[in-house]
């Protein structure tokens, strides 16, 4: 989100707008993004899209196909 302001930034805010849409905060990893020092740029880590398979296979007692 942004939101544009006046000079001083306590005067005049604007509404709050979408910046960018990125999936922030992926389970386990805490916080996947960053902004760079001078604020210029956003660092996103994002997943690739899971495919699953269509077809799963469950091998039984697989240890006795190795004797």
């Amino acid at each position: 989100m942004v939101v544009r302001t006046g000079l001083p930034a306590a005067m005049d805010p604007a509404l709050p707008e979408v910046l960018f849409e990125a999936p922030f905060g992926q389970p386990f990893t805490g916080t996947s993004y960053d902004v760079s020092r001078d604020g210029s740029r956003f660092v996103v880590a994002r997943t690739k899209d899971l495919v699953m398979p269509a077809v799963i296979h469950v091998v039984l007692n697989w240890p006795e196909a190795l004797d």
